[in-house]
Formats: C-alpha cells, sequence, structure tokens
C-alpha cells in the first residue's frame, strides 16, 4: 500500500488523525496548502485532541505528515513511513527481475481499505491470478526479533489458508532464506480485503519487522530488508 497515516486539519488549529498515528506532543508535522509549505508542531490538550502549532491558519482538509528525519547505523534504518515505503522499495526490487507477475499499489490501507476489491476484480478477470503476497511492515514482538529475517505471518485479525502458508515456509527453508512466524490475533493489512472478496485469492502477508510502529521513528534492520527482498523474488518465481 502506498498511503501513510497522519493527520488533517479540521477547523481553528484542530486536527483529525489519518489512520493511528503514534506520535508525541512537539512532533514536527509538514504539509502544503494554498499559502505555501507548511512546518508545525503537534500538540494535545488533556484529553488527548489533537492539534497543531503554527503561526498561522492552515486551510481546512490539508493532510499533515511527520517531518523525514532519516538515520542509517551499520545494521538499522531508522525514519518515519517504513511501512510501507519499504514495502513499496521489497516490491520495486523484485520488478527488476520479474517476468510473470503483477505488481499492484493499493491506497487507503491505513484508514479502513477500499481499492483492493476492485484490483482484485480487475487482476482476476483479465490475467486469472489467484495468489497474492501482502508486501507490507510487521511489528517488532516478544516473538519477532531485530535481524533474524522476514516475518511470515500465519494470521492476524484474518487467517490465511494453511497449506497456502506452509508453501512459502516450505519454499524458504528449501532456499535457505532466513525467516521468522508471526502469529498476531489483531492488525490486519490487505490481505484481509482480499479475504472478503467474491475471488479465490490466497493470500500471505511476508514483511521485516518494525519497531515504533506508526510513529516517526520506526526502526528496521537491514538484514530484515535482505531477507524480505530475497523471500519474494523466490516466491515469486517458485509459487
Amino acid at each position: 500500500h502506498m498511503d501513510s497515516i497522519g493527520f488533517t486539519v479540521r477547523y481553528f488549529n484542530q486536527l483529525l488523525s489519518i489512520g493511528s498515528p503514534d506520535a508525541e506532543m512537539g512532533t514536527k508535522l509538514v504539509g502544503h496548502d494554498s499559502f505555501g509549505p507548511i512546518e508545525c508542531e503537534l500538540e494535545f490538550d488533556k484529553e488527548d485532541h489533537a492539534f497543531y502549532k503554527f503561526g498561522r491558519l492552515i486551510e481546512r482538509g490539508t493532510p499533515l505528515t511527520y517531518k523525514i528525519d532519516f538515520r542509517v547505523s551499520e545494521e538499522f534504518i531508522e525514519t518515519a513511513y517504513l511501512d510501507n515505503r519499504l514495502g513499496i522499495y521489497n516490491a520495486l526490487k523484485v520488478a527488476e527481475t520479474l517476468k510473470d507477475g503483477v505488481i499492484i499499489f493499493s491506497c487507503w490501507e491505513e484508514h479502513g481499505g477500499g481499492s483492493v476489491g476492485y484490483l482484485a476484480d480487475f487482476i482476476y478477470k483479465k490475467w486469472g491470478v489467484r495468489q497474492a503476497l501482502i508486501s507490507d511492515i510487521t511489528w517488532i514482538t516478544e516473538g519477532v526479533e531485530h535481524g533474524k529475517g522476514a516475518a511470515i505471518s500465519l494470521r492476524d485479525r484474518n487467517i490465511p489458508r494453511r497449506s497456502f502458508v506452509d508453501k512459502i515456509i516450505h519454499l524458504a527453508e528449501e532456499n535457505n532464506i532466513p525467516y521468522q512466524l508471526e502469529v498476531e490475533g489483531m492488525g490486519s493489512s490487505d490481505g484481509g480485503e482480499l479475504q472478503r472478496s467474491p475471488y479465490p485469492f490466497d493470500w500471505c502477508f511476508v514483511g521485516a519487522p518494525e519497531l515504533g510502529p506508526h510513529t516517526p521513528n520506526e526502526k528496521v534492520h537491514k538484514k530484515d530488508i535482505d531477507s524480505m527482498i530475497a523471500l519474494y523474488t523466490c516466491l515469486m518465481k517458485k509459487l
């Protein structure tokens, strides 16, 4: 998915969330309206309502996102919106060698979905595609760690068909690609929309895990990015 979490300017200096941003007071937000570029600060009141602090009123409906502070160390990449810039980066890297397959860039995943249904309709009717990998970023948890490979999700709020997931695990093992197995009961992805579509898609979420999801400081291990690209390159050829 191409969309990001953030905020929409409401009335006066009020902000409404896009998706589920998780930022502290003082976080820098950027955007642009008809009066010019914007760099403002995020504020909260006692009831946790969000506001912006800026030298003028910002036009209603203006989207604001985290100001990017891109940091690279020997082992990690840390910045806002690795979810889902890394998912897109992975898809573009796979596209460099892809011969048979479809790469889909969806919208609205962070706040309810809506594009995957008609995209599924199009690719199923045009090419008969029935298998899908969700190129997205998941969470570091007590069972999914930095540096141990991309996570193959056995389930989140939705549950993919186990025989399809087992094929993915088998190919990862067969090709010596490091991976981790994720099991969650909450959260969702574009896979949920595929599951609810009227078309017979097998799907699985496969993605690098990050620390600090939906914050301005999302953090991913470089080994997990390499694992994700290697796994997708293999799966798109052999599934």
